[in-house]
């Protein structure tokens, strides 16, 4: 293989032997490469001091997944690698690179963004999920909780409640049918509502509770 470098964006290309043309990865235009361009353009070939070097905080295009990214270098590692930073992006995605990896950032080259774009989109597509997920879990609760019942005729008067009694509680502007698990000497009782949890257990004055 032989490595030249595309006319228009600047970005490395790989010439299988014998071959005259490539496409550029990055700005997909055709490149025609001569035999002399492959042969100068080998890297067994290449003088040393022409070999391109990149320094520390230099803005560069670096190729992932067949696509080029804005980036910066960080560090320069002996055996011609790199450490770069991708821009915009977390630590999290800085890598080593070769030189075969990197072009010099160009002006009429745009900047990247299709991983974004797909990022953003599945961030989306979760919170929708998640959404829609947890409305579905309410309406099945609601469905399958015990119905409110009317008011009731007659309210609770002191002393007239006892344990094991069956009552009927407002709670939240709406009448429900629940029992009485415990009384105290002040007055209020302790209800559980039927059908209920035992964490919706609640201690309540009279005046919340009517006889059923």
């Amino acid at each position: 293989m032989s490595l030249v470098r595309c006319d228009h964006c600047g970005a490395p290309l790989e010439l299988a032997d014998g071959t005259s043309t490539v496409r550029c990865g990055y700005c997909q235009k055709d490149q025609v490469v001569t035999a002399m361009m492959a042969a100068v353009e080998r890297p067994a070939a290449r003088p040393a001091a022409s070999v391109e070097r990149y320094t520390r905080g230099r803005p560069v295009l670096c190729e992932w997944r067949g696509r080029w990214w804005p980036a910066t270098i960080l560090a320069e590692l002996p055996g011609g690698q790199y450490l770069i930073h991708y821009d915009g992006y977390s630590s999290s995605w800085d890598e080593t690179v070769g030189l075969e990896r990197l072009a010099a950032r160009s002006a009429k080259v745009p900047r990247a963004t299709g991983n974004r774009a797909v990022g953003m989109i599945i961030a989306v597509s979760l919170i929708v999920a998640v959404s829609v997920g947890v409305l579905l879990a309410r309406q099945a609760t609601s469905s399958s909780a015990p119905p409110a019942t009317m008011a009731p005729a007659v309210m609770a008067a002191p002393g007239q409640l006892a344990l094991g009694q069956p009552v009927k509680v407002l709670w939240s502007g709406r009448w429900w049918n629940a029992t009485v698990i415990a009384v105290y000497a002040d007055g209020r009782v302790r209800v559980h509502y039927d059908g209920w949890a035992a964490s919706w257990d609640e201690d309540v004055t009279l005046d919340r509770v009517g006889l059923r």
